[in-house]
């Protein structure tokens, strides 16, 4: 089954060794924020993480809530976090914090099915490296 390639295989994925930590997609709303990592290490695979405005906080593996290929992922209908219904697609955004020229455009995944403006989720996932 192919999971989020463009997460896992190029930010998050699972460790091999202590070094080799993942960076973070991120994104915040109204209502809840959410942290895609492996916390620098701190986990052996790379959870979603969330906490709501109502303090209701928790983790669950992404390989266990979503699916996707290189540009788009989704989060299955009946998962257990705030992303549970919801589509992201890869698109361009700003400059790639790792060019020191400041030419490379940068990315963010955009929700493009099931974020409304009540809060529910993030409308945008912002990609942040462990380490250029």
């Amino acid at each position: 089954m192919k999971l989020v390639l463009y997460i896992l295989a190029t930010l998050l994925t699972p460790l091999t060794s202590s070094a080799a930590c993942s960076g973070e997609v991120s994104g915040k709303s109204h209502n809840v924020a959410i942290e895609i990592s492996d916390r620098g290490c701190e986990y052996s695979s790379v959870h979603i993480f969330f906490g709501k405005k109502n303090g209701e906080e928790g983790h669950f593996p992404v390989e266990e809530e979503c699916t996707g290929d290189g540009d788009q992922f989704s989060c299955k209908a009946n998962s257990r976090t705030p992303l549970a219904g919801k589509t992201y697609r890869l698109q361009k955004h700003g400059r790639d914090a790792c060019d020191a020229t400041g030419k490379t455009p940068g990315e963010r995944f955009k929700c493009i099915k099931g974020c409304t403006k009540t809060g529910d989720a993030p409308m945008y996932l912002y990609i942040t490296p462990y380490e250029c």
